[in-house]
This record gives structure tokens, C-alpha cells and sequence, in this order.
């Protein structure tokens, strides 16, 4: 939460699950599911709210190397009511050091 009125996002709700070792013989790897439930400050979209579901598999490549793609759903963009829901699909490589 914050007072801000020049941020876009005012409130803010989060859920999610992780599950690692989910798949057999992958220890390091992990899989999740979650949630997030914005409450935005008066814009000219008019949209008060965004809710966002998202799911991803985080593999381990090799000591210290991920690979993990995501799948996004957002059903209400608050970036303008006109648009119906919007999928994404973003991969993220992570090297720890």
C-alpha cells in the first residue's frame, strides 16, 4: 500500500505457490502458480483495477544456471478498458555468481 497519487499501482494483493523437486529425477528445478490483484490510482483509462495470473517452470541447467519460461494472463489491462485480456510469454535466464 502507499499514498502515492502518482503511481500507477496504489494497492497491491499477492498469492502464489511453488513446488520444487516436482519432477522426478529434476531436484533443483521448480514450478509455481500465482496471482496479483492491483488497485490503481484514477487514470485516464478509468480502469480501477488489474488482476494478473501467471504460471512458469524453472529448470536447472547446470551449478548456478536457470532457464525459466512464464506464461502471463491478464484479463482486465489496466492500461486502457477498450482492450480485452492479454497473454504473454516471457523466458528469463539466471546465473548466480
Amino acid at each position: 500500500m502507499n499514498n502515492s497519487e502518482t503511481l500507477p499501482v496504489k494497492e497491491y494483493f499477492g498469492l502464489g505457490f511453488t513446488g520444487f523437486g516436482m519432477v522426478p529425477h529434476r531436484p533443483d528445478d521448480s514450478l509455481g502458480v500465482g496471482m496479483a490483484w492491483s488497485w490503481l490510482n484514477p487514470s485516464p483509462s478509468g480502469r480501477s483495477n488489474e488482476l494478473m495470473f501467471q504460471g512458469y517452470y524453472q529448470a536447472h541447467l547446470y551449478t548456478g544456471t536457470f532457464f525459466q519460461p512464464a506464461v502471463s494472463y491478464i484479463p482486465n489491462p489496466g492500461v486502457n478498458p477498450r482492450f480485452n485480456g492479454a497473454w504473454a510469454l516471457t523466458f528469463r535466464f539466471t546465473f548466480l555468481f
